[in-house]
């Protein structure tokens, strides 16, 4: 609908009928990387940044290694290698597709993308979803329930074990051990699970939730939803 470019158009190229927006943007098939480099500054303020490595390529650009020519070839050769990796893959989820002439890193709009052949029809996500449901089809909208704040969680629990009581303790220190270890301590449970994909819950933290639930009343209340839907937690509903 809007953008289908570098890592996107690799996803999308995957489709058997790729449909794209007029206005969307298709293409920057290509590899880039960038850094600054502080090294001359870090040297003029009398600071030493000591890296040590084992392997000639361990390190090439970093923002306080002095960079040298040795430095931007390997470099360059990595990111080409990453390209014909890339190409090879759209090559393959795309036949048709002349990849040696849209593989330059451009970007091209709707009409231009129908040409270059980086898509097979233009058209709005609306107009797809009339057109489904004219030959028939049923559309449907699906939406996810939207769990709580994984801080307010964590504050629910401790008031509700008693913060002051050994067991309240014990089960807030544990919940904060297991969110620090999967990279939550102070996200919501969304950014969490953006980032970390389904480990991202801290089971840990969920089981202690969980035994809490059991032991007051056999169920987890509206204020721990940290489950997709009912399913998942069937013994709790």
């Amino acid at each position: 609908q809007e953008v289908a470019a570098s890592g996107g158009y690799m996803m999308a190229c995957t489709a058997d009928h790729l449909v794209a927006a007029p206005l969307a943007i298709l293409g920057s098939i290509g590899v880039i990387t960038e850094i600054p480099n502080f090294y001359e500054r870090l040297t003029k303020e009398g600071v030493k940044f000591n890296t040590i490595t084992a392997g000639k390529f361990k390190r090439q650009l970093t923002p306080t290694k002095k960079t040298t020519p040795e430095d931007i070839a390997k470099t360059t050769q990595d990111l080409e290698d990453i390209l014909v990796l890339f190409k090879g893959f759209i090559q393959r989820n795309r036949p048709s597709l002349d990849v040696d002439d849209v593989a330059t890193g451009e970007i091209w709009f709707g009409p231009d993308a129908l040409e270059k052949n980086l898509c097979d029809e233009l058209k709005t996500s609306d107009d797809v979803l009339q057109d489904l449901l004219k030959d028939g089809h049923e559309v449907y909208s699906v939406t996810t329930k939207q769990g709580s704040d994984f801080a307010d969680l964590l504050t629910s629990v401790e008031e509700s074990a008693g913060a002051t009581t050994a067991a309240g303790r014990l089960l807030d220190g544990a919940l904060r051990m297991a969110t620090s270890a999967r990279g939550l301590d102070g996200m919501g449970m969304g950014m969490g699970m953006g980032m970390g994909g389904g480990g991202a819950y801290g089971y840990d933290a969920i089981d202690a939730v969980r035994e809490q639930a059991r032991q007051r009343n056999g169920r987890i209340s509206d204020k721990y939803m940290l489950y997709r839907d009912e399913d998942e937690f069937p013994d709790l509903m």
